[in-house]
Parts: structure tokens; C-alpha cells; sequence
């Protein structure tokens, strides 16, 4: 099943609203678990599970930056494909500026002509049938 163009798979929106979660509140809780797991094998060695070097708090940390590091780079890769996305658009929005652009400079550059050709004829003194008459004829070809 594949998902709509403007919609990021499911992996790529669960890694943004978990990159997203992780702020300075989430990594000082972390930092507060890591000093409360060391100072409790330290204040309490009767019910220690896990005495300096702290092997398993270390494998805790080094799964949690593992797993991190992969949501962060799933996390860019979207990031990166939305923007990819946002500049495919935006050139084409530019494409069509640019013809409507030329599109009026022509009707400008046309509409300039005729004015010039009924200001040579009303200084000349056609009269208003004449004028009526080549007006017809230009707007024909």
C-alpha cells in the first residue's frame, strides 16, 4: 500500500514526532535517571545491581543512543525528501509565473501597438468608422 505524495511514510512521521519529543526537559530527565542510577548503587551497595564501572547502565545509554541515532537519521532522510518535494513545487510555480509573465508581455507589447496605430490615425484625422473598420480588421489577424 503506498501513501499519498504529500504524506511521509509511517516510519518517517513516528521518527519526526520522536525527534521532535527529545528536547532540553526530555535530556535533563535522561541525565537525572543516569545520576540517580549511579548514586544508587553507590548509597544503597546491599541492593546494588550494577557496581562501578556500571556495565549496564552503560549498555542502557549506549542502545538509547543507537536507537536515537537511527530515528534522527530516518528523521532527515524525510526532512530532506519533504524538502526535495517543497523545491519540485516551487519551480514549477516559477515555470508558470514566468510564462503567464511572457504571456502578458505580450498582450502589453500588442495593446502598445494599437494605441499607436489609433493615435497615428486620430492625428492623422481618420475618421471614427475608419478607425472602428481597422480595429475590426487588426483583431481579426
Amino acid at each position: 500500500m503506498s501513501t499519498p505524495p504529500d504524506k511521509p511514510p509511517l516510519g518517517a512521521r513516528l521518527a519526526q514526532k520522536f525527534e521532535s519529543s527529545i528536547d532540553v526537559p526530555a535530556f535533563i530527565a535522561f541525565n537525572v535517571f543516569c545520576a540517580g542510577w549511579m548514586l544508587f548503587q553507590e548509597w544503597f551497595p546491599a541492593y546494588a545491581f550494577d557496581r562501578y564501572p556500571y556495565e549496564m547502565l552503560n549498555m542502557v545509554v549506549g542502545f538509547f543512543m543507537a536507537d536515537v541515532a537511527i530515528i534522527i537519521s530516518i528523521s532527515q532522510n524525510a526532512a530532506k525528501r519533504s524538502a526535495d518535494r517543497m523545491n519540485l513545487r516551487m519551480l514549477e510555480l516559477m515555470e508558470t509565473n514566468l510564462s503567464m509573465l511572457k504571456t502578458l508581455r505580450d498582450m502589453q507589447e500588442r495593446e502598445e501597438a494599437r494605441d499607436a496605430v489609433l493615435h497615428a490615425m486620430v492625428q492623422g484625422g481618420s475618421k471614427r468608422g475608419d478607425i472602428l473598420d481597422e480595429l475590426i480588421v487588426e483583431a481579426k489577424s
